[in-house]
């Protein structure tokens, strides 16, 4: 009895602990104003800085969400947290953390969540907005990449961003990205190679840094940008959602229904199957854009993205008009291009030897059907000797890479504070600097391999 008693006193003890410590730090709500970033939201979170204080002003447009912080951040249906799917589903051994179930990975409608966004000033007119987390395996990261609808079809989100046409960069949604990969590291390298490789024939994904609030509260540096979808790429060409097809190079295989991947397999059989005639060449080239798609290779296998072909293959078609029912490639995720997966081995990789032995992918097929005509390796050398001094040329890089640095640098204290994922800004700084080394070091490198591929 007596055990049982001081067994209930420490229990009532520690009740009354948690109570006093939750009323007197954290007032009567669970998700007090002020607090939110004291919230876990990964296996990997760590707290904000014992320093950390929020940006006083920013150089970059700061964007304000306002959400009901249970929605985000509750056991049982936050989108931002581990949660309950982290609890309730049986964890593999060998699967990575960042693969095991939570709630910031459950997808589809029924984990979007309202609010309302304001571009600025945060006292200026909120918009409304539905709200998912976006991305794969980097949604296990403190710092989620978030992905914004327009309230109702008459809004229209960052009205204000425009291209050098003058025409919207957001047709529709929008995605605040938190770096992809690259949160680790630079928190830039996607949106400065489609920066770099933005005039070329290949069809990108813009960006731009933007400092994000929830609820008032700093979130850090995202980058702001377009998500390519049906809308969005039937806004860009004035025609209807229907009218356009996107297929994805992973699950093409699988995909035994929609018309547009059943038309490609069709052209990919031809690339492969064809005779090796000009003539057949040119009627290839009627259905796909193959200047695009050179363009499109170049880029991947220059900066050597180590997480393609197998994945991140994207590619549609419009059907308003002839002129535009070709197959176009479309560059997004390049967060493991630049070296992210490690300098050395980055700067020497046969991009090309790595598509032939990453079998059965799009990439693989596609590109080995086209280099049984004469004339393709012929237009891929010339088109690289012409890129290699404009584009991509090394002192080209480097004035984009500097260009970034300047533009990032003043606002990465505060948030390297907030996140602690980055070590120190000397840390940051070392990350940038080797992108500097493979803009200087793997020209001679790719020239070789290319030269190798397209002389066989």
């Amino acid at each position: 009895m007596k055990n049982l008693r001081a067994d209930i006193s420490l229990l009532i003890a520690l009740c009354v602990s948690l109570w006093l410590f939750f009323y007197s730090d954290f007032g009567t709500s669970p998700f007090p104003q002020g607090k939110l970033a004291q919230i876990p939201t990964s296996f990997k979170w760590q707290p904000p800085a014992p320093d950390f204080s929020p940006p006083a002003s920013s150089l970059l447009e700061s964007v304000y969400l306002t959400i009901n912080p249970e929605d985000f951040f509750s056991y049982e249906k936050g989108i931002y947290v581990p949660g309950k799917e982290w609890d309730a589903q049986a964890f593999k051994k060998q699967a990575a953390w960042w693969d095991r179930p939570a709630n910031y990975h459950q997808r589809g409608k029924s984990w979007e969540r309202e609010g309302s966004i304001s571009y600025g000033n945060k006292k200026a007119n909120a918009h409304p907005v539905k709200i998912r987390v976006n991305g794969n395996a980097t949604r296990a990261y403190a710092q989620k990449s978030l992905r914004i609808y327009p309230g109702n079809k008459k809004e229209k989100l960052f009205p204000n961003w425009t291209n050098q046409e003058g025409n919207r960069v957001i047709q529709y949604a929008a995605i605040l990205r938190n770096g992809g990969n690259d949160w680790t590291k630079c928190l830039f390298r996607d949106v400065l190679i489609q920066e770099i490789i933005k005039d070329l024939n290949v069809f990108v994904q813009p960006g731009k840094p933007v400092s994000l609030y929830i609820n008032g509260e700093y979130w850090g540096i995202h980058n702001l940008r377009p998500r390519i979808d049906e809308k969005h790429l039937a806004a860009v060409y004035a025609t209807k959602k229907k009218g356009v097809a996107i297929i994805e190079g992973k699950t093409l295989q699988k995909n035994k229904t929609d018309e547009g991947a059943i038309d490609f397999k069709a052209l990919l059989d031809k690339v492969k199957s064809a005779d090796p005639t000009p003539g057949n060449f040119e009627h290839i080239g009627e259905q796909l854009d193959v200047p695009g798609f050179i363009d499109y290779l170049i880029v991947q296998t220059f900066f050597s993205n180590a997480d393609w072909p197998r994945n991140n293959v994207e590619l549609f078609r419009i059907s308003r008009s002839y002129a535009l029912r070709k197959w176009r490639f479309m560059l997004t995720d390049l967060d493991y291009g630049f070296g992210y997966s490690g300098l050395k081995a980055a700067v020497t990789k046969d991009m090309f030897t790595h598509i032939a032995t990453t079998k059965n992918t799009l990439i693989e097929e596609l590109l080995g059907g086209l280099m049984r005509f004469d004339a393709f390796p012929t237009l891929l050398a010339e088109r690289w000797e012409l890129l290699k001094n404009k584009t991509l040329s090394t002192e080209n890089l480097l004035e984009q890479i500097d260009a970034f640095e300047m533009k990032y640098a003043p606002h990465m204290p505060a948030h390297i504070a907030r996140w602690r994922k980055i070590e120190s800004m000397e840390m940051w700084r070392k990350n940038v600097e080797e992108l500097r080394v493979f803009a200087r070091e793997r020209h001679i490198q790719y020239e070789q391999h290319l030269r190798q591929f397209t002389e066989k």
